[in-house]
């Protein structure tokens, strides 16, 4: 049980947020992430802005 319970757990715990802080880390801004995001988002806010 120590080890089943015991190593599910923690490497379940220790995989996303691993994985997520190095991402995020990695990443940094969110304006890397969001740039595709945002490049869509002005499209549409610009064409409205024009006409």
């Amino acid at each position: 049980r120590m080890l089943c319970d015991g190593a599910p757990e923690p490497v379940a715990v220790a995989a996303p947020a691993a994985p997520a802080s190095s991402t995020r880390e990695y990443y940094g801004p969110p304006e890397l992430v969001d740039a595709p995001e945002t490049a869509v988002s002005p499209a549409p806010l610009t064409s409205e802005a024009q006409p």
